[in-house]
């Protein structure tokens, strides 16, 4: 059936020049009416399928005849490529002047050539009547325009306008014409016309491309895929749904009525009012167990297509068991445990066995330490020790990521949720670690928004994903670790409170290296093992044992394997990297001043651990004991002796409430 196309513009010329650009293009597919605004339209325009109008001041002309279900669309003008060589040489700036039937038209037709691609070009629009600008080099004339000139001015015709090829795909679109000749049509005439807009060429053209792959790509995915009409007619299939249906091929299927195709038991399942999701089905025509569900496509609020989808449960199950594997291979276990801990330190000791302890609870934990001291390793021990441990151990680093992409990694997103979502959506860490645990490390970087929402999880253990509208349950252990000040935090108001008492039900405070010299040797000889015939010299183990280790565990190994790779079977202080030995300098420096300083402090010294046998206290509270005892001392004099006295390893300042301890007397 013919399709009819109204054409509407200002002088019949126009009409008849448009008209006959959309007969050449559509033929036989369409009957082409044209009226000029100087006519009168005639009434009665029902059996008008799409109205094509020049320019947007004709509408006021054409609106009392336009009624809601016949679409109007403008017609983008262009020039045929061939009968603008002329402008292709000319140097920038060149004058160049314009005209057309009206001044107006003139300053149209300029816009028209600066869009495609003639912007370096000064076009000047014909005035009539008035003098020529000097400089002219060559004048372009429009359809029939004709007007003198001085010899001296060349005159080059540019034709008629023609219809852009954006205007004639979407005039396609319109009107649902797309049979394979007319497109390859439309195509040849991209290619002889100058193009309006690039970017809207390539899109298109990329969507034709695109259909093509779309349609294989259907037949290619092992899910059933049925678009309806609101007629249940099928509009388009994939090869997995016709099989489920019991056909051989999709367009076995498309344009036929559900209930004539479709076995009565899915029908059944089809029929539910609304959408449905993964309703089990029994496929008895082929045997198949699927999982069947059905969303509604809505534009402007009402329903114009339905979805269904057909997975096959075998296929599920086979799936679900690839992606345990793949997780175990891409790191959501958790590989090390408490024997892995290498520490004769009474410190670290009492750490394990409180970890040990809390590993059998349900308890949220939080780990504070410096970086390097091995906060990641106490968690996966404190997994792998609880009944958790054959479920996924999953973990994030709350400072490397920006807070949108944290909030949809931990909690996963629907589709549609922002720009560049996976379709379908993606599941957060959360989800990952059901019925397993969730280590946040840098807990104290995780922004304000997102320690509400993690909140609400340890509080009510369900998410919701960004861009969702239902809550999701999740069974989460969570273990937080933190080398900030999250009493500096919480005083900040950079750290919730009621997120910290949560998270802090039970802590451990790792001790860095620097406090548990003991264990650097064997830490360095298990480290080195993996170095065959390396042995640490006396002179070796005994500078190691000198160094602050900054850095701490992690600080050691690089030093292990630097020493490894550069040295001999027998490494010595020669061997350490070359940071370590200007640290050891610098350190040799300070130490002399710290003797010194630590020999005129003595009998002050002495006083502070005194205060520090009864208990521990912070910095200000001893302070305000030591004056209180006839001290003469200042805030900024007793921050400077605890920091020498915790490098000399006599106290311990501890990074949350516990204060300050005594480790030992001896200077």
């Amino acid at each position: 059936m013919k399709k009819n196309i109204l054409v509407v513009t200002f002088e019949r010329e126009a009409m008849d020049q448009y008209s006959r650009q959309l007969s050449s293009m559509f033929g036989e597919e369409v009957e082409i009416y044209g009226y000029s605004v100087l006519e009168d339209i005639p009434c009665g325009l029902s059996e008008i399928d799409l109205i094509v109008v020049s320019c947007h001041d004709v509408t006021p002309y054409i609106n009392k005849y336009i009624t809601d279900h016949i679409p109007v669309i403008y017609i983008m003008r262009t020039f045929e490529k061939s009968r603008t060589t002329v402008l292709d040489h000319l140097s920038p700036d060149s004058k160049v002047l314009v005209a057309d039937y009206s001044e107006i038209f003139a300053y149209e037709t300029i816009g028209t050539l600066n869009s495609i691609g003639y912007e370096t070009c000064n076009f000047i629009p014909y005035k009539s009547g008035q003098p020529l600008e000097p400089g002219i080099c060559m004048c372009l004339m429009i359809g029939n325009t004709r007007i003198s000139l001085p010899e001296e001015i060349p005159v080059f015709h540019l034709g008629w306008y023609l219809i852009s090829y954006t205007t004639m795909m979407e005039i396609a679109r319109r009107l649902s014409l797309d049979d394979e000749n007319l497109i390859q049509r439309i195509n040849r005439y991209s290619q002889k016309v100058h193009l309006v807009d690039h970017v809207v060429f390539e899109a298109v053209q990329a969507l034709a491309e695109m259909e093509g792959r779309w349609n294989s790509a259907l037949d290619l995915i092992s899910e059933g895929l049925l678009l309806i009409n609101k007629n249940d007619i099928i509009i388009q299939c994939n090869e997995f749904a016709a099989r489920a249906a019991g056909a051989y091929k999709p367009g076995q299927l498309i344009g036929k009525d559900l209930k004539d195709v479709l076995p009565a038991e899915l029908m059944d399942c089809i029929r539910q009012n609304g959408s449905c999701s993964n309703e089990i089905v029994r496929l008895e025509k082929t045997g198949m167990l699927a999982a069947v569900s059905k969303k509604e496509i809505l534009l402007h609020g009402s329903t114009t297509e339905t979805m269904i989808t057909l997975e096959d449960i075998t296929d599920i199950q086979r799936k679900e068991k690839n992606i345990r594997v793949k997780q175990s291979k891409k790191g959501l276990t958790a590989r090390y445990s408490f024997d892995d801990i290498v520490t004769g330190s009474p410190v670290m000791n009492k750490c394990i066995i409180a970890a040990k302890k809390v590993a059998g609870t349900e308890l949220s934990v939080l780990i504070t330490g410096e970086s390097g001291v091995g906060k990641e390793l106490f968690a996966q021990s404190i997994h792998n020790y609880s009944a958790r441990r054959d479920f996924p151990f999953v973990a994030i680093n709350c400072a490397a990521l920006p807070a949108e992409l944290l909030e949809s990694e931990l909690f996963g997103y629907e589709e549609g949720a922002f720009t560049g979502a996976k379709k379908g959506g993606k599941k957060g860490l959360f989800e990952l670690a059901h019925k397993g645990t969730i280590f946040l490390d840098e807990i104290g970087d995780m922004p304000l928004q997102i320690q509400a929402k993690l909140l609400r999880v340890l509080q009510e253990r369900e998410i919701m994903r960004v861009g969702g509208e239902e809550m999701l349950p999740v069974d989460t252990r969570v273990i937080a670790a933190a080398n900030e000040d999250l009493d500096r935090l919480l005083s900040e108001g950079a750290f919730r409170k009621d997120l910290y008492y949560r998270l802090g039900a039970f802590q451990i405070s790792l001790p860095p290296l620097r406090q548990r010299r003991e264990d650097i040797i064997p830490l360095a000889e298990t480290f080195l093992r993996k170095w065959e015939n390396k042995r640490l010299s006396p002179d070796l183990q005994f500078f190691l044992t000198s160094l602050p280790w900054e850095g701490n565990v992690r600080e050691l190994i690089n030093c292990v394997d630097y020493m490894g790779l550069m040295g001999e079977d027998i490494l010595t202080p020669d061997d350490v990297p070359p940071y370590l030995l200007r640290r050891a300098e610098q350190s040799e420096k300070q130490t002399s001043c710290l003797e010194e300083f630590l020999t005129e402090e003595q009998d002050l010294i002495t006083k502070i651990l005194r205060v520090l046998d009864y208990r521990n206290m912070g910095r200000r509270t001893l302070l305000r004991v030591l004056q209180d005892n006839g001290v003469n001392l200042t805030e900024y004099k007793l921050r400077k002796l605890l920091d020498l006295m915790e490098k000399r390893g006599l106290i311990q300042v501890h990074q949350n409430k516990k204060g300050i301890s005594k480790i030992r007397d001896e200077f």
